[in-house]
């Protein structure tokens, strides 16, 4: 998921980026514990909570970016749901599919009881107009290259303009064998199918509501329709949204929380007041609101998070498509002096993009076991690297501008990099841009800036969701970085579903390509820190997919 990384991710630059990584593992409360809960509920369910950004869509087909993705996660729902470890459970579907033997052809049942909240049934064919939709050329939809991730049938073709499929939407691998039967059919074994099946772009939708209303379609609360355990029943755009429990939901049993509000506050300050004043439950920190919570229970701090945040350098740029010059800003920057002297929260300095802790291979080592540091190198050599690139293009002074988006404690990130790189490189000059969220994704999308601020989480617990994205022609890789070897090596791991142990070497030695191209610069694995009420319990924060699920939660007598 890109950063508000798109779903990507993803998911918190401390605090600032909580929305845009995706990505995440548990809090800790566990499992839905019902019986233990009941016994212990407040008589008033209701969670009040902060974003530092608004929704930008409730479209399953436009979301992407983490706090969308997140909302929609709570009012909608796929076949398949991730429980609090992020394992794949079903959801819509009754029950575990029927798999082929060849592992390529998944049945689903639905739940006889699946309904939308204006009273249809959910049914099969909801799914099949979705994912049609999802993948056609007049939807335009960000995500459509994941169907191509998921190896459902057909989906490269359909999406591939230069393709004798291109567009023909009737040809995806998905059929409504009849009202509560979907069949999907992969092109090949796909160890994470299920998983993805979890995310919003596999959601379904009820047809007859997306064409009422047309361009308006979820525009608000009252142009869409919900079948997941909360609704949204307010939007105010730009200050905050309400969603309440949904009582046709089919397992409203265990949703206890009756109502989750939003505010939207960029201001540590302003949240920090709030948090303590008793009207909202949970923010975000920064590193310098550390210190006044320490030792209290409502701290929560040091769980590194499944994302990455780094630098997006544009080689569109002219001076950024010298290597050199990438492999400089790449070594010249102190990541343990960004971690412990300025994060000061548990965050890992990060020669890598995958997430070290959480990517597991066949044979149960971590991903990271085969390179734990890419491309790091002494700040002699950066300076060396440097000098040699700026002979290359023929200059002694460089300005480059480092894109931002306001809030939280970006600009003391940002300030921080540029006094490493002004210091370290002679000749360069940064100037820092901050951009409005919506602003900022969309240069970062049009490729219209020099280095961005950027972060990513996996939308689901794969290394390919990382890797991937960087092939040519990738709707997040807006860098310009287009390497055949690279591809080749995404695509061969792509069909070796069935050959677990040499499909994880060759994702390696892929994200040592890329890093050692210095296409971008990972900064740090950042850690959460996070106040929450103690009466809140069996909140997840971190997890596959987009963190803060309280879809379980529930408030405790106090």
């Amino acid at each position: 998921m890109r950063g508000r990384s798109r779903w990507m991710v993803i998911a918190s630059l401390i605090g600032a980026f909580s929305l845009l990584l995706s990505a995440c593992g548990s809090n800790g409360d566990g499992n839905k514990e019902t019986g233990q809960a009941s016994k212990g509920l407040a008589d008033k369910q209701v969670l009040n909570m902060v974003s530092d950004g608004d929704i930008s869509t409730m479209s399953t087909f436009h979301a992407t970016d983490g706090i969308s993705l997140r909302a929609l996660e709570e009012v909608q729902s796929g076949l398949m749901r991730l429980d609090v470890n992020g394992k794949p459970i079903p959801d819509m579907a009754q029950e575990m599919p029927k798999v082929s033997d060849d592992q390529t052809v998944y049945t689903f049942k639905l739940r006889p009881d699946a309904k939308w909240s204006n009273g249809d049934p959910v049914t099969a064919q909801d799914f099949v107009y979705a994912w049609r939709k999802m993948v056609s050329k007049d939807t335009a939809s960000e995500y459509a290259f994941i169907f191509t991730s998921a190896a459902i049938k057909n989906a490269k073709e359909i999406t591939d303009p230069n393709s004798k499929l291109y567009n023909k939407v009737d040809q995806l691998g998905i059929k409504a064998l009849d009202k509560r039967t979907v069949q999907v059919t992969l092109e090949r074994p796909t160890p994470f199918f299920l998983s993805l099946l979890s995310f919003p772009a596999f959601f379904p939708v009820d047809q007859k509501v997306v064409e009422k209303y047309g361009d308006k379609y979820a525009s608000e609360p009252d142009k869409m329709v919900f079948n997941g355990p909360f609704t949204m029943t307010k939007w105010d755009h730009g200050v905050g949204w309400t969603f309440k429990k949904n009582p046709d939901y089919w397992d409203a049993k265990h949703i206890h929380l009756n109502q989750v509000n939003y505010k939207v506050v960029k201001e540590f300050s302003t949240r920090i007041n709030l948090y303590k004043s008793g009207k909202i439950d949970f923010t975000d920190l920064n590193t310098d609101l550390i210190g006044q919570f320490e030792g209290q229970p409502d701290l929560h701090k040091g769980v590194l998070g499944k994302g990455n945040i780094f630098l997006r350098l544009n080689e569109k740029v002219q001076v950024l498509k010298n290597e050199n010059i990438r492999d400089a800003i790449y070594n010249a920057i102190d990541r343990k002096e960004l971690t412990d002297y300025l994060l000061k929260d548990g965050s890992a300095p990060a020669y890598y993009f995958v997430a070290k802790g959480y990517m597991k291979g066949p044979d149960g080592k971590d991903f990271r076991a085969a390179y734990p540091e890419i491309n790091k190198h002494s700040l002699k050599w950066a300076k060396d690297k440097w000098n040699q690139g700026l002979k290359e293009i023929g200059k002694d002074k460089v300005n480059l501008e480092l894109m931002i988006y306001e809030g939280g404690s970006n600009n003391d990130i940002a300030q921080f990099l540029k006094g490493q790189l002004e210091k370290n490189l002679k000749g360069i000059h940064i100037t820092i841009s901050k951009q409005p969220v919506n602003e900022f994704l969309k240069k970062e999308s049009d490729g219209d800036y020099d280095i961005s601020l950027a972060s990513w989480g996996p939308d689901y617990p794969d290394p390919m969701s990382d890797l991937e994205m960087w092939v040519t022609g990738g709707p997040f890789n807006n860098t310009g970085f287009s390497d055949k070897t690279y591809d080749a090596m995404i695509e061969k791991a792509k069909n070796l579903g069935a050959q677990p142990e040499k499909r994880f070497e060759i994702m390696q030695k892929a994200e040592k390509l890329l890093l050692d191209h210095a296409v971008i610069v990972p900064l740090y694995q950042p850690a959460y820190v996070y106040l929450l009420k103690p009466y809140v319990k069996q909140f997840i924060y971190t997890r596959p997919g987009p963190n803060q699920d309280w879809t379980y939660a529930y408030i405790a007598k106090h």
